[in-house]
C-alpha cells in the first residue's frame, strides 16, 4: 500500500546517521550534513524533474516497492527486499533545489536488520544515483564504481 508521506518523513537535511554500519547516505553540499557519506552532485533539472526521474529510475530496480510519497516536499520512501533472504531496505530520497533550472538528490539507504550491511547500502546508492545521473547526461561520469 502507498502511503501519503506522513510515514515520519526523514528530515534528510539535518539528519546525523547512527554508528551502526549499516547505511549509507548520499548529500548536497548545501545540506552541511556532517553525517553524510558523499556528496550528490548539482545535475541541470529544476528539482520537480529530478525528483520524478528519480522515481521512475528507482521503480525500475528489481523488488522495490514505493512506501510512501509526497510530491509537494519531493520526498519519497522506498522498500527493497533482498534477493536470497527477503530482509527489507528502507531507502529515503529527497530532491533539493539549487536554483530554477539545477538541483541535487539526497538518498538515505539503510537496512532494517542486522549490525553490518557488508556495502550493500553503499553498493545500491552509488548504484541508483550514477543510473539516476546517467538518464540526466549520458556524457555525465560515474561519481563512483557501485562494486
Amino acid at each position: 500500500m502507498l502511503h501519503d508521506m506522513p510515514i515520519d518523513p526523514i528530515d534528510l537535511r539535518n539528519l546525523r546517521p547512527g554508528s551502526r554500519p549499516n547505511h549509507f547516505f548520499i548529500a548536497p553540499a548545501r545540506y552541511g550534513n556532517l553525517g553524510a557519506d558523499a556528496l550528490s552532485p548539482p545535475l541541470p533539472l529544476p528539482a520537480d524533474r529530478l525528483f520524478a526521474l528519480a522515481c521512475t529510475v528507482i521503480l525500475r530496480q528489481p523488488r522495490v516497492r514505493q512506501a510512501a510519497l509526497d510530491k509537494g516536499r519531493r520526498q519519497a520512501r522506498f522498500e527493497q527486499r533482498s534477493a536470497g533472504f527477503g530482509f527489507v531496505d528502507d531507502i529515503d530520497i529527497a530532491a533539493e533545489p539549487l536554483d530554477a533550472n539545477q538541483s541535487a538528490l539526497a538518498l538515505y539507504s539503510r537496512s532494517r536488520l542486522g549490525y553490518w550491511d557488508f556495502g550493500v547500502n553503499r553498493r545500491r546508492a552509488f548504484g541508483w544515483l550514477n543510473q539516476i545521473c546517467a538518464e540526466v547526461s549520458p556524457a555525465l561520469p560515474p561519481l563512483e564504481s557501485a562494486d
